[in-house]
């Protein structure tokens, strides 16, 4: 058999046509067109960045919970210090 019609030992099989008989695009053309496109499309992010919003807020809340009580102590001991040394 001749070399150019065989492909690593298959037949080539005839593709199909783009257009159908009334001359308009296939269906099948236009839905794999459509969903390969889409694949390409980035998912909405909003979902993500609401969670990440809270769980910043969430960190930020305790860490602030967290110097309060510290932050209030170093002041009451450098307070007493400076009574004591004027």
């Amino acid at each position: 058999m001749n070399r150019r019609k065989r492909i690593h030992g298959h037949r080539r099989v005839k593709r199909a046509p783009f257009k159908s008989l009334s001359g308009k695009s296939d269906g099948n053309l236009i839905g794999v067109a459509t969903y390969a496109a889409m694949q390409k499309v980035p998912k909405p992010l909003d979902e993500t960045f609401d969670k990440l919003a809270k769980s910043y807020h969430k960190r930020t809340e305790t860490v602030a919970g967290a110097w309060k009580d510290t932050a209030k102590k170093v002041g009451e001991g450098a307070s007493k210090i400076i009574k004591a040394l004027v």
